[in-house]
């Protein structure tokens, strides 16, 4: 018997499993899952030999990446920047640390269940998944169809649905018909705006509809304001909602003077109605309106790029921003406990290394690895008051194999299908 497989009924028996339980856990890890630092930089290569068929990134920064105006010019007209000798080597990682719980006696590292997003398995025996309805929101703030847009329709031809299909209670409500997308800047500064006031009401009614039958929202984007939507329909609910932001950057730019104009680079600041009196009515209209106390923030690792353009940090105002070098799973969780319920977790996959997920937009140096990311996330979904859970910025004109896409597949699967019977309540 494999020694993975050893440890994992072990480590299943201490959190009191039974054989079923262990039968479920090897099938949720059956989704292929073949990403790493070696076949992302031949991914990059790839992609830079295949011309302008894809989407590209532009002249390059004094930190080795192109800066948001660049890459949304280079975006535009389809040409490719190639990334600078030894960028995508992989960087030193932080390290999560694992708390307390069933099988923390034995070394989160060495369960390893042959899944890089695994992380202790005994973690994984808190997460007992309620009903959960999978929502695809095909939404590009840059005011195309493709691109991100396009990550819901390729999850699903990977697999995405029957993946999480093994566990019962699994309703797929499929896509949103979203309203098309006109790429210019409208009264508020921001690309697309119809299309984004439409789709933020659509994402309401569709997390306010789960909610209201007790099933727990999954969003599948897309792009990061469809959080705006999910917090807009727990606003309704609860008066005042909480958000675990999980994310590369702090997302907190003026519309106005945002480089590339996409709600994208925005749509946290929207949701603290920072910008308020300089929005389109109709716009202000369909926001949420959350308490920067009510927020945590962790892994933007974007202070630089923010300094320069003297756009302020939100370090400081939140109830909790968390840089990668300090992020450790069992802190951010019990700061998460503390939030409001019910409150919404948001994962940004540019929170991961570029060598984890090359077919992001907007890379940056540093980042989580995989097996981070789903500690955190695992973690996080057992955490009481959780109430939905969106995943965001897939780019797969940028994954021409579409490993990054099976990548997506086995985390979203690990974390849904765990090994426990119910999420708690949110």
């Amino acid at each position: 018997m494999p020694g993975s497989l050893v440890v994992a009924r072990r480590t299943l028996a201490l959190a009191g499993l039974s054989p079923h339980d262990l039968l479920d856990f090897r099938r949720a890890q059956a989704a292929p899952f073949r990403l790493g630092g070696a076949q992302a930089r031949r991914r990059a290569r790839h992609m830079r030999a295949a011309g302008p068929g894809g989407r590209g990134r532009a002249g390059l920064d004094r930190l080795g990446v192109a800066d948001r105006g660049q890459r949304r010019a280079q975006r535009r007209d389809g040409n490719h920047v190639l990334r600078p000798e030894g960028r995508s080597q992989r960087q030193p990682q932080p390290r999560l640390r694992i708390g307390a719980g069933p099988g923390a006696g034995l070394r989160p590292e060495r369960i390893h269940t042959g899944h890089p997003t695994a992380g202790a398995v005994g973690s994984l025996a808190k997460m007992i998944p309620r009903d959960v309805v999978l929502i695809g929101v095909p939404t590009n703030s840059s005011g195309t169809a493709d691109g991100v847009a396009r990550a819901p329709g390729v999850l699903r031809e990977r697999g995405l649905a029957a993946a999480l299909a093994g566990r019962p209670g699994l309703t797929d409500a499929g896509d949103l018909a979203l309203a098309g997308p006109r790429p210019r800047r409208g009264p508020s500064g921001l690309l697309a705006e119809d299309a984004l006031i439409v789709m933020i009401g659509q994402v309401r009614e569709a997390v306010g509809a789960a909610r209201e039958r007790g099933r727990f929202p999954l969003l599948i984007g897309g792009d990061c304001p469809v959080i705006l939507g999910a917090l807009a329909a727990l606003q309704a609910e609860a008066g005042e909602p909480g958000l675990l932001f999980v994310d590369g950057h702090e997302d907190a730019w003026p519309p106005r003077t945002s480089p590339t104009g996409e709600a994208a680079d925005c749509e946290l600041g929207l949701a603290l109605g920072m910008y308020d009196a300089g929005l389109d009515p109709r716009l202000r209209a369909v926001l949420p309106r959350i308490r920067a106390g009510n927020v945590i923030a962790a892994g933007p690792r974007d202070a630089g790029e923010l300094a320069a353009a003297g756009v302020p940090t939100l370090a400081g105002r939140l109830r909790a921003l968390i840089r990668p070098a300090e992020l450790a799973a069992e802190d951010c969780v019990a700061a998460a406990a503390t939030l409001p319920a019910p409150w919404w977790l948001h994962t940004d996959l540019d929170v991961l290394a570029t060598d984890e997920l090359a077919a992001v937009d907007y890379p940056q140096p540093g980042g989580l690895t995989w097996q981070q990311l789903g500690q955190l996330t695992s973690a996080a979904l057992a955490t009481p008051g959780c109430a939905g859970w969106s995943v965001c910025i897939y780019n797969p004109d940028l994954d021409p194999g579409l490993d990054g896409a099976d990548a997506i597949i086995g985390y979203l699967v690990q974390a849904i299908t765990g090994a426990g019977p119910r999420l708690p309540p949110g």
